[in-house]
């Protein structure tokens, strides 16, 4: 259930210190948005939100998780909240740009997920899925793997006409355009 998942994490121990993304996915990221509005969904501790907010390009800052991090108390400038990815608090086209980042692999249904960030999102998507193979000694308690391109892109079907997939070292960037 949504429940039990939020309690196994909120007691699952980080394997990163700050963040899953390397420097190079961090600047394609930041590189890739546009407008003046970002919804990060799925943002952790806002890790990335506060590398986003570095720039001073943006007006607004908004990150979502299903659990409340410490974090988020010293990252006063952007607005967090604690909500299910499933069913987003916001009206449609909301944001200008929507940044999802090593979440979608820990979502059981992983279109509808899609769905609501497609939904979201008024000018530019930005998904990131680390690329890796599933085994019985990984470290992360992914319900998704993605070791190629086309078995990550099978979940965002259909795709719109203007979309990107690259691979930036150990993950896959994603970047739809509306």
């Amino acid at each position: 259930t949504p429940q039990q998942i939020s309690e196994f994490y909120s007691d699952y121990p980080r394997i990163h210190q700050e963040s899953d993304l390397s420097g190079k996915c961090i600047d394609a990221i930041i590189a890739n948005l546009t407008g003046q509005s970002v919804c990060d969904v799925g943002c952790g501790t806002g890790y990335l939100l506060n590398q986003i907010n570095s720039t001073g390009t943006f007006e607004s800052l908004v990150g979502v998780d299903f659990s409340k991090h410490a974090e988020w108390e010293s990252l006063n400038t952007i607005e967090f909240l604690e909500h299910n990815i499933l069913n987003l608090p916001f009206e449609n086209k909301q944001f200008d740009a929507v940044v999802s980042t090593h979440t979608l692999e820990h979502i059981l249904d992983i279109r509808a997920a899609v769905e609501e960030l497609r939904r979201i999102c008024k000018e530019k998507l930005i998904i990131v899925v680390p690329r890796e193979r599933e085994s019985i000694w990984s470290f992360n308690p992914h319900f998704h793997y993605f070791p190629y391109e086309h078995s990550f892109l099978k979940h965002l079907l259909p795709l719109p006409d203007q979309w990107q997939i690259k691979r930036i070292g150990r993950d896959y960037l994603y970047i739809e355009n509306k």
